[in-house]
């Protein structure tokens, strides 16, 4: 970051409260040579500047090079308007900008000569600021005044070599650094969010990496778990453009350049999300950091997902898995969240597009569920079922219409069960609400509807269940299976999903009980099924609930062998070494 000298406010303070002014009223081209001569801005940034359009959008790219290449200072920024007369600027600046410059005996300015200084040397600043000590080697040699040079007189500029040399990523670092692109870092709204934080944990792991995350809001518990994970939440600027004031939208990570002018420097390797953050990643990372690794994160199997979401969204899901391609064309790697949804992107990527690089991602079991003591169920008393996930638009996809075909059965058997859906918005409740009930056709039995909630909610519900359930008819990993079988809670999933071929392969490998196949539900993908699915499944759940017990014990046994064959590892090592993570910094 600049140096605070001659004015109170750092470069980075200075560009934010005279946002609107600077961005109306600053001649792009005119003070450009002026900071090109001292390389505060390249050849490269040049470009970058003038390929904008309109003058205020050039203005927006100039300030947010100078708030986050550390080159610059007030004085120097303030200089250049004064030698270019930009005396209206000036004006709207306020008169603590227009300092008066004392004369010296040679007759140039300590101003100027603080302008040459910091060209000169533009890390000094910042080792003030710092407190440590200025270099102590002084030399006699005059230093040039560049600002006498004409702008017209050309400057000889680091070639594309020497500046990927002089900018090494790792260049006076001992470590990576991390930027990861996302709207959020609670694990409040599932899956993304929920990986988005364990690749924060993981990449920050023991300080073996500089890890950041964007954000649209920093709730104080996301801001709890980054602090607790070692990783730094970037919180939008609020207040600094005309189109700042409404509230925070994903499409501020896009705009970074506004919204986001104070991203760190020297940037490693930025992160994206299929479908949430993957275009603001690739932003970013072309705009800011060309050095940096690009890596995407794949969630969704669209071709699967989309043909339960209704109207449209189906004959529209092969033209976005086409689209999509698009995004992972600059990508340096690309990660599949499970084996499932790896194999069916392998496939994807045969053609002649596709990113350099396409791995699987294997999700380690978050560590509250890892860490969570239950008790036993009991065949007395209430017997509550839970179901995980978004009602609306997704009841088919999570199978929601199944579980209540199958509960509804299941009720007529066992009069005191409960069953509790755990992902509802308030704003679709009664719809939510509907919907169960319209599938549930049980006189004995009615759901209960409860948001989703974070983690921490999430398994304070599962300790309360004796069975969870995970019926979806397409389900690219499993997240909420994981980590009931990591809580150790019964728990009965779809075969069609990511985690169903995680077991098959953990009990190929004689990790697991072959027992644990037993946990497997066969699901068709077809909706005209229902009425036969919910049957089996019924037979499931019933055969569960009634040796509910015995099923605690095997569950706990579960438990062990999933954590004990700790099949995460190899993909986490291949996921850290993309990230520039080597062995050297673990």
């Amino acid at each position: 970051m600049a140096t605070k000298r001659g004015y109170h406010l750092d470069i980075e303070d200075f560009i934010h409260q005279n946002y609107v002014n600077l961005t109306n009223k600053l001649e792009v081209k005119s003070v450009i040579p002026y900071l090109m001569q001292p390389e505060i801005l390249l050849r490269s940034d040049k470009e970058r500047i003038l390929a904008k359009v309109t003058r205020e959008d050039q203005a927006g790219e100039l300030l947010d090079i100078l708030t986050h290449n550390g080159k610059c200072t007030v004085d120097v920024f303030i200089h250049a308007l004064e030698e270019t007369k930009q005396t209206r600027l000036l004006d709207l600046l306020g008169s603590q900008y227009r300092k008066k410059r004392a004369v010296e005996s040679d007759g140039s300015s300590s101003l100027r000569a603080d302008f040459n200084e910091t060209a000169a040397n533009p890390g000094h600043a910042d080792d003030e600021r710092d407190g440590a000590p200025s270099d102590p080697i002084a030399t006699d040699a005059p230093r040039e005044n560049f600002m006498a040079r004409p702008p017209g007189v050309h400057v000889e500029e680091r070639s594309p070599e020497a500046q990927a040399g002089s900018s090494n990523r790792l260049e006076g670092r001992t470590k990576p650094r991390i930027l990861l692109v996302n709207d959020e870092y609670g694990t409040a709204h599932g899956g993304i969010s929920t990986i988005n934080c364990q690749v924060g944990q993981m990449t920050a792991n023991d300080e073996q990496a500089d890890v950041s995350c964007t954000v649209l809001h920093a709730p104080n518990e996301d801001q709890r778990d980054a602090d607790k994970h070692g990783v730094k939440l970037i919180k939008p600027r609020t207040g600094a453009g005309p189109r700042n004031s409404r509230d925070p939208s994903k499409d501020w990570l896009y705009y970074h350049q506004e919204h986001y002018p104070h991203l760190p420097n020297d940037v490693d390797c930025v992160i994206g999300h299929a479908d949430i953050t993957d275009q603001a990643a690739r932003k970013i990372k072309n705009d800011r950091y060309p050095q940096a690794k690009l890596v995407t994160i794949n969630h969704v199997i669209r071709e699967d997902t989309e043909a339960y979401k209704g109207g449209r969204r189906p004959m529209e899901a092969w033209k976005k898995e086409m689209d999509a391609l698009k995004e992972v064309e600059d990508a340096d790697v690309v990660f599949s969240v499970g084996k499932r949804m790896y194999n069916h992107y392998s496939t994807v990527y045969k053609g002649d597009k596709g990113p350099k690089s396409h791995q699987i991602f294997l999700p380690k079991p978050s560590d509250i569920f890892v860490n969570t003591k239950v008790e036993a169920g009991s065949c007395d008393g209430q017997m509550v079922v839970l179901s995980i996930g978004r009602v609306m638009e997704a009841e088919k996809l999570k199978g929601h219409d199944l579980a209540a075909g199958s509960l509804g059965i299941v009720g007529e058997t066992i009069k005191d069960a409960a069953w509790r859906v755990c992902g509802i918005n308030k704003d679709n409740f009664d719809a939510s609400k509907k919907i169960l009930e319209d599938n549930l056709k049980s006189g004995n039995l009615k759901p209960t509807l409860v948001p989703y909630g974070t983690q921490e909610e999430i398994c304070e519900n599962m300790k309360k269940a004796h069975l969870v359930l995970m019926p979806s008819r397409s389900e690219p990993f499993g997240l909420v299976g994981l980590e009931a079988i990591a809580a150790g809670i019964p728990v009965l999933i779809s075969d069609k999903s990511g985690l169903a071929d995680l077991i098959k392969d953990l009990i190929k490998k004689k990790k697991c009980h072959p027992d644990r196949r037993h946990r497997i539900v066969k699901t068709s993908v077809n909706e005209s099924n229902l009425d036969a699915d919910a049957k089996v499944w019924a037979v499931k759940i019933l055969d569960t609930l009634e040796n509910i017990e015995a099923e605690f014990e095997k569950a706990a046994e579960f438990k062990r062998e999933l954590l004990a064959s700790k099949y995460w590892e190899e993909s986490h090592q291949a996921f850290l070494r993309a990230c520039g993570i080597t062995a050297a910094h673990q």
